[in-house]
């Protein structure tokens, strides 16, 4: 009765891993553990058995090509981490300089309170946060108080905008719809 390769793989782990020879590398294990998947040898896997049975110089190309293999697996891994991170680095350093050239080219209006006044509609929607002027239009149905951001629409929101309901990210939100300047 022959034991079934399984168990080879099972006890050269095992014996790797409680025996006196706790100095073997992962490679040398993994030479073990190919030669015990390929013998038919039925008795209990110790050091000595598998030593004697594997030639030394099939055991040493049997480790470099281990070794080897795992020195390309970890440069293709680490050329895969950079491929994956790099274009994050890339994509927000872009986004920044596209940001800053946009607000550097935009020549902005100032806007007088009598103008601002007169867009206060679902469809036309503006209004003032502290002395800036905000062109709102296309966030109106998005906001999550609904019409609450009607109540100010065309006039001034700064109290409203700066109160308890708004969570920090809207001052980040509303920088994207920001026209220009009231004027004094």
């Amino acid at each position: 009765m022959s034991r079934p390769r399984t168990c080879f793989l099972v006890d050269a782990f095992w014996m790797a891993l409680v025996s006196d020879v706790r100095w073997w590398p992962p490679m040398f294990v993994i030479a073990i553990v190919d030669r015990a998947l390929v013998t038919d040898d039925v008795s209990p896997l110790t050091s000595s058995s598998i030593l004697s049975n594997i030639p030394a110089s099939e055991l040493r190309i049997k480790v470099e090509g281990a070794m080897e293999l795992m020195v390309i697996t970890l440069i293709i891994g680490f050329l895969l981490s950079l491929l994956l991170l790099a274009p994050r680095f890339f994509k927000s350093d872009q986004t920044k300089k596209v940001q800053h050239s946009d607000a550097n080219s935009k020549i902005l209006k100032a806007y007088n309170k009598a103008e601002v006044s007169l867009h206060n509609k679902r469809t036309d929607c503006w209004i003032i946060i502290k002395d800036k002027v905000y062109d709102v239009t296309p966030y109106v149905e998005e906001h999550p108080g609904g019409d609450a951001i009607l109540a100010h629409a065309g006039d001034d929101s700064t109290e409203g905008f700066f109160g308890p309901q708004h969570a920090t990210r809207v001052f980040d939100i509303i920088d994207d719809f920001y026209i220009g300047e009231l004027e004094k």
